[in-house]
């Protein structure tokens, strides 16, 4: 259970992360009763390097999502919670936020800015959108999981591959 100060548009979250999700790596339902997100995650740390899957479902009644974390990556839980926590911005102060925003933005009560779970894969993608529009981005981006994507099993059809690591893409 990660905690966050209300409000929060989860909503407008998800819907962000939907237009930008890669099959296979993510899952984003955003029109749910609890609106929810799960994708595939590689942790890098030194010589060890963990593999799994996250879950992440919106508990609007209770501020605060509820996160499933696979059995690979148990051993790295603190840099899974803390990598979430600013996925989804669930620090944010939001009362101090609209105390200068609100007059400017009156309807961006609860917006929050996403974060990445991994960097390299934000990097990549950065670049890959530097000239084209978001779909376009997602396609190649989609491409590059399909062809060099480690596969992996998940209890989740949905999930099926992480994203391509930094030395599968420098032997490509």
């Amino acid at each position: 259970r990660l905690a966050y100060r209300p409000p929060y548009d989860a909503q407008a979250m998800l819907c962000f992360l939907q237009q930008r999700q890669l099959l296979g790596v993510e899952h984003v339902a955003p029109d749910a009763r609890q609106p929810e997100l799960a994708r595939t995650l590689r942790i890098d740390e030194g010589t060890r390097s963990w593999r799994g899957w996250i879950r992440a479902r919106f508990d609007l009644m209770h501020d605060q999502v509820l996160l499933q974390v696979s059995e690979g990556l148990h051993p790295a839980l603190p840099q899974v919670l803390q990598r979430v926590r600013s996925w989804l911005d669930l620090d944010a102060d939001p009362l101090a936020i609209n105390a200068v925003l609100h007059t400017s933005f009156p309807q961006g009560d609860g917006l929050r800015v996403p974060g990445c779970m991994d960097g390299f894969g934000l990097a990549v993608r950065a670049i890959l959108g530097q000239q084209i529009t978001v779909a376009a981005a997602r396609t190649l981006a989609q491409r590059l999981v399909q062809r060099f994507g480690e596969p992996l099993a998940t209890p989740y059809p949905e999930l099926t591959h992480l994203f391509p690591s930094a030395a599968t893409l420098a032997r490509a």
